[in-house]
Parts: C-alpha cells; structure tokens; sequence
C-alpha cells in the first residue's frame, strides 16, 4: 500500500522538474540559471548534485538541438482493487465456523488482497473480528 503524502510528493516533483526543464530550455542561458535550477530541484528533495548535473545537462542539450522540454506526463492511475472472490469470501466463512470466530460482515467490501491478508490472520490466530465489521 502507497502512502499518499510520498505519492503526492512524487507527482508535485515530477510536474515541477517538467516546468524547471521548460523553462530553462526556452530562457537565455546563464550560469545564475545552472545555479537557480540546482536549488530548486535541491530545495525539492531532488539533491543528488550527479543526477542534478545530469538532468542539466540534458536540458543543454535539448536547448542546443532545439527540441521542447518534456511536457508533464499525467500521474498514472492506479489499477481499481479487484472484489474478493465468492471462493475466497466461502473459505473465510468455513474457517471461522471452524475456529468458533464471528465471521466479517457481508457488507464488508473484502478486495482479494484483504481477503488473502484476512485468511492469513484466521489461520495464525491473528484475526480481529471488529476490524471487519461495518460500523453504523
């Protein structure tokens, strides 16, 4: 599971780095501008002074050869978490009337994941009913 602070974070650096790069390709060169685009992307959390070096350079290059900055690419969407399947959701069912255990509510949205995690907590003797109980 992604934390969303660092994803939000990925994705503001990444749109950031695209508009640093725009603007240094299409601005007149100076050193202040080397200066200027190493503190950002430092300020950023970008600090590594090699791949700083690097991603200067290539801006170099691509305002020597006349070609654009790279233009922001959308953030990718994260695949949709697939449903628990009814085989899963039976066996989850049949080892908790096994252990005596109060089994999740039906209306408990188990994706596969969960429910693989969940199984794994009943056979170890982890499992926590109220963790999976919908809450009115």
């Amino acid at each position: 599971m992604s934390d969303p602070l660092t994803d939000a974070l990925r994705a503001a650096q990444a749109r950031a780095i695209a508009a640093l790069g725009k603007r240094y390709v299409t601005a007149d060169y100076s050193p202040e501008l080397d200066e200027e685009m190493m503190l950002y992307l430092h300020q950023m959390g970008c600090a590594d002074t090699v791949e700083q070096g690097q991603l200067l350079t290539a801006w170099k290059v691509l305002r020597s050869t006349g070609v654009a900055a790279p233009s922001e690419s959308a953030p990718k969407a994260e695949p949709a978490e697939e449903k628990a399947s009814q085989k899963q959701r039976d066996y989850i069912a049949d080892l908790c009337k096994q252990r005596n255990l109060e089994p999740p509510d039906k209306d408990w949205p188990l994706t596969k994941e969960t429910a693989s995690d969940l199984i794994d907590d009943i056979k170890s003797g982890s499992y926590d009913s109220a963790k999976y109980q919908v809450q009115f």
